[in-house]
């Protein structure tokens, strides 16, 4: 980049833009972006003790944390009744509580995918 052309002021982080490009390399380096803060802010909840170990394992176990991309589509099929509560929904609520996403609004009239 020549720092001439684009000053400090017009760049902006991927959370700050006004609307998300639909630009398939722009998705992938979001998805990665918004995969990397999910997983460091997880952590940070565990190492401060604001998760317990207990709800951490039933989180990454239910979402198939551990595996790469994490999926809370699962999460949601409970949520709105699609699949049964178990177990580890519970838990999985407690995390999704502390990391300040369970007030999320489930649309069940459209075809956009939740995790979008």
């Amino acid at each position: 980049m020549v720092p001439e052309l684009i000053s400090k002021e017009d760049m902006v982080y991927p959370h700050e833009q006004r609307s998300i490009s639909d630009e398939p390399y722009f998705r992938r380096i979001w998805q990665h972006y918004r995969d990397h803060t999910f997983k460091v802010r997880f952590a940070y909840l565990v190492q401060e003790g604001l998760i317990t170990e207990q709800d951490a394992a039933s989180f990454s176990n239910l979402l198939d944390f551990q595996g790469g991309s994490a999926s809370i589509n699962h999460y949601i099929y409970q949520t709105i009744g699609k699949i049964d509560k178990d177990e580890t929904y519970d838990s999985t609520h407690k995390v999704m509580e502390a990391l300040g996403l369970n007030k999320i609004e489930i649309n069940t009239k459209s075809a956009q995918s939740y995790e979008d």
